[in-house]
């Protein structure tokens, strides 16, 4: 429940008012924005009870569905949020078992495909209207390259920013080699926009799951289907470059897919494709938890669903 006294005049006349508009994040549903009355600005919104934690929407829904598969019919808040307190001390059991570690957002890091670490809690991707174009080396003078503004599916540019070096930022660029990185003239670009991304998967191949971090913190863990022997799934550090609706939803895809900026080692052909490696749904439950893709990874279609809602483009994925 959401409440603010400066509802309270709004509330006495509810019934002479149109409906509220109401907006959120959802990746911070603690808060809430409604659209004044007069159309003018929106009032910030919190908790009814400010001792409730910050939760995201998938949190929510996922805590929801399994007090409900507990025969719970009716949820008040308290067992709501004692689901999600207990949810996140499972997360929190795994990650130490697994040895997993956040990065301090102070930390300036630059990773390689070879050797890919968790990202920091923060990082920045470029995006920009028009195409880029990028240097082998922080000098003006190097070999170029150029980055269309829109891809082949349409997805605007966005490019996942791994390095900085005076008015230079190291990019991750998308295709083949997969893991290329260039270097973006900022002082040349000065139009271009960037964005901060506090988001970021971790694809662990031996225990075939996908973690989902916001700000450090693990706000989602689900199973997933890799890629077979004869089609292994590549490791390393890559960024999502695609979020695309299948017209299909109950297809092989699911209802929604991510493309990725990296490519199969084994494939460059691929269903029209060049081989790009991606995330999505599964019309086949039973394969989640299999080595038995192209070398895509599979999620559960609520998944693919959440993490559609969630990821903004250039989001660093990495696969261990």
């Amino acid at each position: 429940h959401y409440y603010a006294d400066a509802l309270k005049p709004w509330i006495a006349r509810r019934e002479r008012l149109p409906a509220f508009l109401i907006r959120r994040d959802p990746r911070d549903i603690s808060r809430i924005w409604v659209l004044e009355p007069e159309g003018q600005h929106y009032l910030e919104i919190h908790y009814r009870t400010l001792s409730h934690p910050a939760v995201t929407l998938w949190e929510q829904r996922q805590a929801l569905a399994k007090l409900r598969q507990l025969g719970r019919e009716q949820v008040d808040e308290s067992a709501l949020f004692r689901m999600i307190g207990q949810m996140r001390e499972i997360v929190t059991t795994a990650q130490k078992a697994d040895g997993s570690t956040s990065t301090s957002p102070d930390e300036v890091t630059e990773t390689t495909t070879a050797q890919a670490q968790a990202p920091a809690t923060q990082v920045y991707v470029v995006r920009s209207e028009h195409d880029l174009v990028l240097h082998e080396q922080p000098d003006n003078s190097s070999p170029t390259r150029t980055v269309a503004a829109t891809n082949s599916f349409g997805s605007k540019l966005a490019l996942l920013v791994t390095n900085q070096q005076g008015g230079w930022l190291e990019v991750l660029v998308p295709g083949r080699p997969t893991g290329t990185k260039a270097w973006l003239d900022s002082a040349q670009n000065a139009d271009v926009e960037l964005r901060s991304v506090s988001t970021h998967i971790q694809v662990d191949l031996e225990a075939r799951t996908l973690t989902l971090f916001d700000n450090g913190q693990a706000v989602l863990s689900t199973p997933v289907a890799i890629g077979s022997a004869e089609y292994p799934t590549p490791t390393g550090m890559f960024s999502v470059t695609d979020k695309l609706q299948d017209p299909n939803p109950d297809g092989a895809y699911g209802p929604y897919a991510l493309g990725l900026s990296g490519r199969s080692e084994v494939l460059t052909d691929f269903a029209g494709g060049d081989g790009q490696i991606g995330i999505h749904g599964t019309n086949d439950p039973s394969s989640i938890g299999q080595a038995v893709s192209h070398g895509c990874i599979r999620v559960p279609n609520e998944v693919i669903t959440q993490l559609n809602e969630l990821l903004p483009l250039g989001t660093p994925v990495v696969v261990r």
